[in-house]
Parts: structure tokens; sequence; C-alpha cells
């Protein structure tokens, strides 16, 4: 357990910890915040260690001077991830925890030391950061781009230590367990479970006859675990996961609706079809969640739902990516949050279906797409597997990234992201 008072309050810099005077994490004052991610680069490249926002240097010493509520809530873990990995390469997942210590409120931003590859800054801001940098805490306790033999040799060697770490902890494995005859791939053991929920949707889809486009989205950790969740884990995941930003969530579980979640073999499923609650069309809402952590979700495409009652023609709706995109993300993080480690990689598949020959469209009125897009393929799938950490921490990111890769297949070769961070936004702050 970490002992915040002892980090607060030991009273001298190291190469493991720096204070920072009371301030306001703004994006719009790139200095101030390049200034922290250059202690950030430093702190990772080194031992890792804690960044403390609230206490001021003074000629005698230190003054704890704490920091606002305002000034605390600044420091939102995403936002400032969001904004230190257009720095840093590869990404660092850094925590900002808010610590309430003698009457005060304090930041603490924990940065992990680097797990193999040294953090490099790939970007400049004048004064400030220079690109191509190797930043490190020195022996002042500072935090400087490397320049001497005796750093670089030293960054060298936590390298050398950690991937040595790596490998013996894998030796040491094979020493208690003995050599294991080998397991079905991790991958091919999901891709069955897949398999088996798309062909479960389909059985109990009663529009299959019908030239409908369908959005399926699949999330699992990297790493096969057959019996990984309980049953009573999963429900508790998905109640987590069940969010609702526009008047329905991404994956649906009620209490007051037992009968449409229910258990079968190894997990749970759910599945709504017709009556559509809100009257507008068919409609297909089904999820199958395994005790390996394996969700699958499939949907008609709202667009299509409004199409079978005659309130728009049959395309694919430029809003409706990105939202469908930024929930995806969202869920993600929910559905596994509490049950993942940070270095746990996981993998999200997203992908479209039944779209050959359709047209990206807008149902938002005033929206122009500047653009005839059509997509001549039957389907677009966006795959990705990044640790847990990464998610939560570029979780706009990656769903503009889910978009972009959508959005290029519609024959767009640069696709408005700009819009789509918009919509994702204010999707994520109930503004819809």
């Amino acid at each position: 357990m970490t002992n915040w008072e002892e980090i607060i309050h030991r009273g001298f810099e190291s190469k493991e910890l720096d204070y920072k005077a009371p301030t306001i994490w703004n994006e719009s004052d790139k200095k101030a915040c390049c200034e922290i991610v250059k202690d950030i680069l430093a702190l990772a490249n080194t031992n890792g260690g804690w960044l403390v926002i609230g206490v001021s240097e003074l000629g005698t010493g230190f003054s704890y001077d704490g920091v606002t509520e305002e000034q605390a809530e600044s420091f939102d873990t995403s936002r400032v991830n969001r904004f230190v990995q257009v720095y840093a390469d590869p990404p660092i997942n850094s925590h900002a925890h808010k610590i309430p210590l003698a009457g005060k409120l304090y930041v603490v931003i924990q940065v992990p030391p680097f797990p193999v590859t040294p953090h490099v800054c790939q970007k400049e801001y004048p004064g400030v950061l220079s690109a191509c940098a190797l930043y490190v805490r020195t022996d002042n306790n500072e935090s400087a781009p490397l320049k001497d033999s005796a750093d670089f040799q030293a960054l060298i060697e936590r390298a050398v230590r950690n991937r040595s770490e790596q490998l013996l902890a894998s030796v040491r494995t094979v020493l208690k367990h003995g050599l294991q005859p080998p397991e079905p791939a991790d991958e091919d053991q999901y891709q069955k479970q897949i398999v088996g929920a798309e062909k479960r949707g389909q059985e109990l889809n009663p529009h299959k006859t019908k030239a409908y486009a369908y959005r399926e989205t699949a999330f699992y950790p990297a790493r096969f675990q057959k019996d990984r969740f309980d049953l009573h884990a999963l429900k508790k995941m998905a109640y987590n996961a069940c969010v609702d930003f526009r008047g329905w969530p991404f994956i649906f579980i009620s209490n007051q609706c037992p009968k449409l979640t229910y258990v079968i073999g190894d997990g749970y499923e759910s599945f709504l079809a017709d009556p559509n609650p809100f009257n507008q069309g068919d409609t297909l809402h089904f999820w199958q969640l395994r005790q390996s952590g394996m969700l699958y979700v499939k949907e008609i495409l709202y667009e299509d739902t409004l199409a079978s009652v005659g309130k728009t023609g049959f395309m694919v709706n430029f809003d409706a990516v990105a939202t469908n995109a930024g929930e995806a993300v969202h869920c993600l993080v929910k559905l596994y949050e509490g049950q993942l480690g940070d270095d746990e990689d996981v993998v999200m598949r997203f992908k479209l279906t039944g779209i050959k020959d359709r047209q990206l469209g807008s149902l938002t009125p005033g929206r122009d797409l500047l653009g005839l897009y059509a997509c001549r393929i039957p389907e677009v799938t966006y795959v990705a597997q990044r640790p847990f950490g990464e998610w939560k921490a570029g979780l706009i990111d990656h769903a503009l990234a889910t978009c972009r890769q959508v959005l290029v297949h519609f024959n767009w070769e640069t696709p408005n992201v700009a819009e789509c961070r918009k919509i994702i936004e204010k999707m994520l702050s109930r503004r819809m």
C-alpha cells in the first residue's frame, strides 16, 4: 500500500520524486503542460516515481501549499495521458491521484518506469522539449536531456536489466512447472468462441433474410483463460459496462427485464428483437459474455432501423460511426475496470457488415461531408491490441483510430477525424 504521506512530506527531491507548485492542468497553456511532460518523461526513463503537485520550493525548503478542488479535478488521468502521448514514444501510462493530507489536497502523478524501451520525446516545444531527445533525472535531481556517457550507460543498463528480469521470470516459470505441452493459440480459442457467438446471433436474428447492415464488436483479454471470471463477476462486469449515452446503451442489461439476459453454459447471453421499444422499425440487440472475458455484441445499424419504416434511406451515418466507436472503447474500459491490470493486453475487433455500395451520409441537419464517399466491399474490420492501461488513458484517441480505419474504407482518403472527436466528446459529456 502506497504511503502517500511519506511521499508528499519527504521534504527533498530525488531521482524518483519531483515537486511542483500549485497549478491547473490546461492544454491551452502548452508551455506549462510541456514542463510537466518533461518531468514525466524523465521519471519514466530513470526509475519511475512521483510528481507531486502542490508543493512550492522556497529558499529555505518547501512549502506544502496543496491545490484547490478545481486544480485537482483538472488533472484527470486520461486527459493528462492524452497530452503526454503526443510527445512520448512509446506512450507512458501515468496515473493522477488526488490525495487529501493534513487538511490540504495534493495531486500525485505516479509514473511507471519504462518496461523495455526508453521513452523518446517525439515532438518539440520551443524552450521546453526537444524532438528526438531522451529525458532523464540527473544527479542534481533535475529533468534534462541525456547528455553524457555516464547517463547513457545507466539508461542502457536499465533497459538490459528490465529485459533480463522478464527473461528470468520466464525461466523460473519453466523450472517450477516444467515444459508443458503446447496449448492451442490464445487467438484461436477466442476465435472459436466468437464464431460460436456469431452463429448464435444469426440463429436468433428474425431479420436474417433482410439486407440490413450490422455492427459486430468483440473484446477479449489477449491471454486465453477459459474460466477467468465466474458468473457473479461477469454479471457485475456487464452492469458496469451498461452505460447509456444516447437513449440505449452499447450493451443492455436490467433487473427490470430479467428475461432478456440469461445464463448460458459458460457465461451470459442477452437478446432483444421485435417489438422495438421505441416503435421505430426492425431491431436486433444481441450480446454474449463468456467466462474467458470475451464479449461479442451484434446490432442492426440504427440507420437501417429507421430505413425499415421509411424514415431514411439505406446508408451509413457518419455521426453513428463516431458514436459507436466511442461507445465501444468506453464499454471495453468499463467492462474490464477493476478486473484486469493495466499491463494486460486487451483486443478489440470492430466490424461493420453488409455495407457494400452503402454511401456515407449524415442524419444531423446542416452537416455536409463535402464529398460522395461509398464503400465497395461487404465488410470493414478494425482490430487493435493494447495494454488495458492504454485503452483507459487514450479512450478518445483509440476511438478516433477506429473511426479513421472505417472511414477510409468508404474511399475517404483524409477523413474528418476532428469532427469525429467533437461528436465523441459531446456524447461522452452527455450533450447529445
